[in-house]
């Protein structure tokens, strides 16, 4: 068996896909399985799958005829999965070679964590490594935008107290790329994986939280591709129909949300003060005024 299996889900990657598998290939640990999953693809996806799973025989490939929703996808990865560890890899980003030898070893060492996570290179459409910007931790892409990637990383997320991890989660995890770490499948189990919702990535990272601890390695590891066909660009509209492979308008996404969080604290051995900080920060994270509008649109039915 296996010591830990790398999960690409995809629909329609032709375009970065080959790019992606090459890099996971590369790992200098090598005892890995990579199963890729493709969600109806249109584009030269499926042959790309084929080739990879044709020349090398730790590839697997699995196509779904009807697009399922990117959530279904994600999970169905790791409910195939019997390794010890578990990554989920996107069809559009790389990893460096060490990646997968990196957040091993730091697992292995120690049974209290239950992710692994290096910072994140921001790449260009083309692998081009954004630009460095004015302040410190900035980084500029070519359109002029800054992004902020710091090297130092929230203490929280490695505290022994599962609430100081949660509540590190809820006030400093943005772009959730912690979702792509090394993850010990043990922890994974326990939890309820995504949930048909956008934003389901950070209710699972929460609910992680409250089972170990995180690493947060300051190298940066893990390139991240900005590009126009990302998921991060959907409209509101479209991330319904994203998550759920389903003609929906997306109404009620981050009502769903919040109960998921909600959700998360069970059967994890909280005390009562515990749940109550949870929940303190939750709210602190929902009251603010442009999450508010958002969720009273979604209650009255209104797209937003």
């Amino acid at each position: 068996m296996p010591k830990i299996t790398i999960g690409i889900p995809v629909r329609n990657g032709a375009a970065f896909l080959a790019r992606a598998i090459d890099s996971v290939l590369a790992q200098t640990f090598e005892d890995f399985e990579v199963l890729i999953a493709d969600n109806a693809s249109t584009d030269a996806t499926p042959a790309i799958c084929e080739d990879y799973a044709r020349r090398d025989r730790r590839v697997r490939y699995v196509r779904h005829r009807e697009n399922i929703g990117s959530v279904a996808n994600f999970n169905l990865l790791f409910s195939t999965a019997s390794s010890e560890y578990f990554k989920w890899a996107s069809h559009d980003d790389l990893l460096a070679p060490t990646f997968i030898e990196t957040g091993l070893r730091e697992l292995e060492a120690d049974p209290t964590l239950v992710l692994y996570s290096p910072n994140t290179l921001f790449i260009e459409e083309d692998g081009t490594p954004f630009s460095a910007g004015t302040e410190k931790d900035t980084f500029v892409d070519r359109s002029g935008r800054c992004w902020y990637s710091p090297t130092y990383r929230d203490a929280g997320l490695a505290s022994h107290d599962p609430t100081d991890r949660f509540e590190a989660v809820m006030r400093t995890i943005n772009m959730c790329f912690e979702i792509f770490g090394v993850i010990r499948s043990a922890a994974l189990r326990r939890t309820s994986l995504m949930g048909e919702y956008w934003g389901c990535d950070k209710v699972l990272l929460a609910e992680l939280s409250l089972l170990g601890r995180y690493f947060e390695d300051p190298q940066r590891l893990f390139y991240w591709r900005y590009h126009p066909a990302q998921s991060m660009r959907l409209s509101f509209r479209q991330q319904g129909w994203w998550t759920s492979g389903r003609r929906r308008t997306g109404y009620f996404q981050r009502s769903q949300k919040l109960l998921g969080y909600m959700n998360a604290l069970r059967g994890k051995g909280l005390s009562w003060q515990q749940e109550m900080r949870c929940l303190r920060s939750m709210v602190h994270r929902s009251v603010k005024p442009g999450r508010i509008r958002q969720l009273l649109a979604e209650s009255a039915g209104r797209p937003i």
